[in-house]
């Protein structure tokens, strides 16, 4: 929900800026794709092919690490271009019994892109630097890189999601701005969705279009556990354009449902909170902060919303308890 900024500090401990990732992206990948493209521009039978693999490989730097702005202008300029053709046979740069085999051109370009044989391990190394924890468009799951067996093997905990999808847009499977880490669930629901370009993590934050509110949720200041009475909504914010697609798509509002227990928590925290700020009079002003911190449990700094599962959920929940309670409206 927050979008994804460089530079990036990476699982080592490092930072990595956006150059610098372009330059190894490249260095990794580019020399490869280019090779590939090349065998299949040779075995497309048809010209109108051959002249789509070749603006392909003329903006192949463009392909592999174009912004999401320059993606989608590359997108209108040659898909409709590409949906002529993709469908249309080419050969298969190997022989089976003696006798080279057809492929769609459309599966041609995603063998050729090569984004099966680097997923589980250059792609998952390019993970290592970005260091995304939580999932960028849920916010509700971890998206962890790991080191295992003594840190000779790397593990991704998380998928990479295609912003536009790969089997309708398979030259763009590649691409750095179109590989999102996401948690499975999202990675599963989105699937062949078309979201709007403000959606993508790489182009902009979305988590000041909206918040989240508890519905009735006096139930909760009565004196009674009431959380099991209370919803969870999602309110765009004044002059916002809101969150309806990854809504409708994601199922934001019942995943965060769930989770009416930690409604309930937050709010009992901040009755009490009074009572702890009074016990800690004695402890200068800065440490006096940072132990409330600590006890709310919450990350109180929007742009840490990246940093653990639910931040986003528990500010908001906590910005609108306080000012119910009368101890306003910040977090």
């Amino acid at each position: 929900m927050n979008k994804i900024e460089f530079p990036r500090l990476g699982v080592d401990g490092k930072q990595y800026t956006g150059e610098y990732i372009h330059q190894k992206y490249l260095t990794t990948f580019e020399d490869a794709v280019k090779k590939r493209l090349e065998e299949l521009e040779y075995n497309s039978q048809y010209k109108g092919q051959k002249d789509f693999v070749k603006k392909l490989i003329s903006n192949l730097t463009l392909l592999l690490t174009g912004t999401p702005p320059k993606l989608k202008s590359f997108i209108d300029s040659l898909h409709s271009d590409y949906i002529k053709i993709a469908s249309k046979k080419v050969y298969k740069p190997y022989m089976t019994k003696g006798k080279r085999r057809k492929q769609t051109f459309a599966k041609g370009l995603l063998h050729a892109m090569g984004y099966e044989n680097y997923r589980e391990s250059k792609l998952v190394e390019l993970s290592r630097m970005l260091n995304i924890k939580v999932c960028p468009y849920c916010n509700h799951n971890f998206t962890l890189y790991i080191d295992i067996l003594g840190k000779t093997n790397m593990k991704g905990l998380f998928q990479f999601d295609h912003f536009y999808d790969k089997s309708d847009y398979p030259y763009l499977s590649m691409s750095l701005y179109n590989l999102i880490p996401s948690c499975s669930y999202c990675n599963h629901q989105k699937r062949t969705t078309q979201l709007d370009i403000r959606y993508n993590p790489y182009f902009k934050a979305i988590s000041e279009e909206f918040h989240f509110k508890v519905v009735d949720s006096f139930q909760l200041r009565s004196g009674k556990k009431g959380a099991d009475k209370i919803d969870i909504k999602i309110e765009r914010n004044v002059s916002r354009q809101g969150v309806d697609e990854l809504q409708n798509d994601l199922h934001l509002e019942e995943q965060y449902g769930r989770h009416r227990d930690i409604v309930q928590e937050i709010y009992d925290k901040v009755y009490n909170e009074t009572y702890y700020r009074n016990m800690l009079t004695c402890i200068p002003d800065e440490d006096r902060e940072k132990l409330l911190n600590q006890w709310l449990g919450i990350p109180l700094d929007k742009n840490d919303i990246d940093k653990r599962p639910l931040t986003k959920f528990c500010q908001d929940v906590l910005k609108q308890a306080r000012m119910e309670y009368g101890r306003g409206n910040k977090i």
